[in-house]
């Protein structure tokens, strides 16, 4: 299970362990030294470097707790937090870092998470993934869009047909949006799709 840091943020502390013993492998250390540099902090799987200042303190039964500050918690995503000290087996923790007004909103006192997106500002940004969607290249099938694929079954299902259903406009009849061919088994070929 992951636990949040909230992003460029001191005094964090959150608890790592347990530590056990290297020689039994289940006994809980409780009196390592464990400093800042034996703390190895991996942001978003890129290069490991030390935490930056103050080690770990043992809080109860070979768990250890750990501050993190801002330097530590600079960068937004997964931070993995590896530690190997002498005697004890190696330890290691993932963290989620989240920006500041993310984390604000799910962790601090009386939030309130807004969700709706149709409220006046993120109007704009509904109808832009609404667009997206529709428009989504192979999104139906190799090389077809949600949006084509409304406009072909709008005009089967709700368009005039002529040529004795060989040919479908759209709604209005200002585009003929398919033409089929029907041979005398009753078998249809598309001649000509028009999605535009």
């Amino acid at each position: 299970m992951h636990s949040y840091l909230r992003q460029a943020t001191d005094d964090q502390s959150r608890v790592l362990g347990p530590f056990l013993d290297d020689s039994d492998g289940k006994s809980p250390r409780t009196d390592l030294t464990i400093g800042n540099t034996e703390i190895q902090l991996i942001p978003n799987g890129g290069v490991a470097a030390a935490k930056h200042s103050g080690g770990a303190s043992h809080r109860v039964n070979g768990e250890y707790s750990v501050t993190f500050d801002e330097v530590d918690t600079a960068n937004v995503g997964e931070l993995t937090v590896s530690v190997i000290v002498a005697g004890a087996l190696p330890v290691r923790a993932k963290f989620i870092v989240l920006e500041e007004v993310v984390y604000d909103a799910l962790f601090a006192p009386g939030s309130a998470v807004q969700v709706d997106l149709i409220d006046t500002p993120n109007a704009a940004a509904s109808a832009n993934l609404a667009t997206s969607l529709l428009d989504l290249v192979n999104g139906v099938e190799t090389d077809w869009t949600l949006r084509q694929l409304f406009r072909l079954t709008l005009a089967l299902y709700a368009g005039n047909s002529t040529g004795g259903g060989t040919s479908f406009a759209n709604p209005a009849g200002t585009k003929t949006r398919l033409q089929a061919n029907v041979d005398s088994s009753g078998n249809r070929t598309v001649t000509n799709k028009d999605v535009t």
